[in-house]
């Protein structure tokens, strides 16, 4: 079995979390985890252009970028002898009429996503922002991240409804929903079955390891005590909080309801608030 199962998700959302976990759990040795030496590929980045389009993406324009873009995913894809895992921020969407994502070479495409409420806090300190800030920018068709200045290509995000609904609806391929809460919550059964999903044989001693390796609290202190690469420099720490419910005593009551209000159908299709608007977490 050869081609890509891709880990996509609104920021914020658990994708390092993961990754970082099938880096343990692939590991051939015991040694421990170090999360500055992830390896693997992220969609987003210039280097990634660079190498498989042989292109520099300094010297291309937006649209340039944007129609090399599914290309580079596709060949990508269809080059691998072996599965990789590869992250992505981008929305589902297409450049030019050709889907960013191929159907070709797409093993499979595992999602991640998290009760918007708590994103709201971490995506404001990701990017260095207030809150208010934070939840307009979930709340906008047209936002994107990345700049080439900051090795990174433009990312379409869409509204944080928006990504869900282009991820979790109607795609060509096998899409895996996880929940970052269950993550947490149920940890050993949520990733037994992100491994059966992605046709990796069970090991329950590489299990174990990896989830010792990657509790929240261990990543948090291999952050503080030396850095973390993938942390902007706005922000004051990647691994902030990891918890479920935080937003509760961050955000107000009228935040709170701004963003069930705007986001309601999803939070109610996917568990986070009942079908009065209550918030489950």
């Amino acid at each position: 079995m050869s081609g890509v199962y891709w880990i996509a998700s609104y920021p914020k959302s658990g994708n390092t979390m993961v990754r970082l976990f099938l880096s343990a759990y692939r590991s051939e040795t015991n040694d421990a985890l170090d999360i500055n030496h992830l390896g693997g590929f992220s969609a987003s980045t210039t280097e990634y252009i660079d190498h498989f389009a042989g292109l520099d993406a300094s010297e291309l324009s937006q649209d340039e970028i944007n129609y090399y873009r599914p290309r580079v995913n596709r060949d990508f894809a269809l080059s691998r002898r072996d599965p990789v895992f590869v992250k992505i921020h981008d929305a589902y969407t297409y450049f030019g009429g050709t889907p960013l994502i191929p159907t070709q070479g797409t093993l499979g495409v595992i999602y991640l996503i998290r009760n918007p409420l708590d994103i709201v806090k971490s995506y404001a300190n990701h990017y260095g922002m207030g809150i208010t800030n934070a939840i307009d920018d979930m709340d906008n068709p047209e936002l994107t991240i990345g700049t080439i200045q900051k090795d990174q290509v433009e990312q379409r995000l869409m509204t944080w409804s928006g990504h869900v609904t282009s991820w979790t609806e109607a795609t060509p391929f096998p899409v895996m929903t996880l929940r970052y809460e269950d993550l947490l919550m149920n940890t050993h059964e949520t990733y037994c079955s992100l491994i059966r999903f992605s046709g990796l044989p069970y090991d329950e001693n590489r299990m174990k390891i990896a989830l010792d390796q990657t509790q929240f609290e261990n990543l948090r202190k291999q952050e503080q005590n030396g850095g973390f690469n993938e942390k902007p420099m706005k922000s004051v720490a990647f691994f902030r909080r990891g918890k479920v419910g935080g937003y509760r005593d961050e955000l107000t009551q009228a935040q709170i309801r701004q963003v069930i209000d705007t986001h309601g159908p999803l939070m109610k299709r996917f568990g986070y608030i009942d079908e009065k608007g209550v918030p489950l977490f």
